[in-house]
């Protein structure tokens, strides 16, 4: 029996010990794990910094700058769904106002007229604005460094451009995905060619001005110190997207018209023409569907 005792008591001994070992393992594989973990944190974290240390920060304004502007036009510029204007002007206790603007854009005889006005204004504010400001303030940027100015270097190509493309733009005018597009605003019998025609096409033409000094100005020209000549080929990407909602040979059209225009104003320095073309092909297929 005391045989028995004692093999019982040196079983258990070992067992104990056998316990201890294993618990001392795994406490020491789960020190290494995490210290290999905690190594790995910190490699993740120093490629981290790393990475950010070489990202341009003027070329991070400026692609946000695109991307709340292209939100903003979206979800705040749409002609057909003007009530959140109304809806502020209420929240902060304007009622008078709210009313108002309710009146003139919603079961108003001009709402039509108006509603185009607003989807003009909105759009040359807020190319404009934001462009400005962060060109100014955060690139450093002349109006003249952005593309913003008037020169006659390439007037006479854009010129050409226009007589190439006025061919392309009378067939274009007979398709019927192009008939039902335009013209953009189109007087009701009760609105005479002036002033409410004229008026419109003012706007439009400064709404176009406006659209080529952001894309073709401020975005290629933002872009131009950190990413050179590809700085065309991305301010493509968010002008294309503006156009998904027109007729699918304007949109593929406004691929070449990105690139072209971009190059142009990247060469000249100047986006201004770029807005006076695009407001005339415009032009054209408003008169040609009217």
């Amino acid at each position: 029996m005391g045989s028995s005792i004692g093999t019982s008591g040196r079983e258990l001994r070992a067992q104990n010990v056998a316990i201890c070992n294993q618990r001392e393992s795994a406490w020491r594989y789960g020190a290494v794990g995490m210290g290999a973990r905690r190594s790995n944190v910190d490699a993740l974290q120093s490629d981290l910094r790393r990475d950010f240390a070489d990202v341009d920060m003027r070329a991070i304004a400026v692609i946000a700058t695109v991307i709340g502007v292209l939100m903003a036009n979206r979800y705040l510029g749409s002609l057909h769904d003007t009530r959140w204007v109304s809806s502020v002007l209420d929240a902060v206790g304007l009622d008078r106002q709210a009313a108002w603007w309710r009146s003139i854009t919603d079961g108003f005889r001009h709402q039509d007229f108006n509603r185009k006005v607003y989807f003009a204004v909105f759009r040359i504010v807020v190319y404009l604005v934001p462009a400005l400001i962060v060109g100014r303030k955060v690139l450093g940027m002349s109006m003249a460094d952005l593309g913003w100015r008037i020169t006659r270097r390439h007037a006479g190509i854009y010129a050409g451009l226009f007589a190439a493309m006025l061919p392309l733009v009378v067939l274009a005018s007979r398709l019927d995905s192009f008939q039902a597009t335009y013209p953009f605003y189109s007087p009701n019998f009760w609105e005479s060619v002036w002033p409410w025609f004229v008026v419109w096409e003012l706007l439009y033409f400064l709404h176009f001005i406006a659209l080529e000094l952001f894309f073709r100005g401020f975005a290629i020209h933002g872009l131009a110190s950190t990413f050179g000549t590809m700085a065309v080929f991305i301010s493509v990407i968010p002008y294309v997207m503006i156009h998904f909602s027109k007729p699918f040979p304007e949109a593929v059209g406004s691929i070449v018209a990105g690139v072209v225009l971009g190059f142009l104003s990247l060469r000249s320095g100047s986006a201004f023409w770029g807005g006076v073309l695009h407001f005339g092909v415009a032009l054209s297929m408003d008169l040609l569907t009217y």
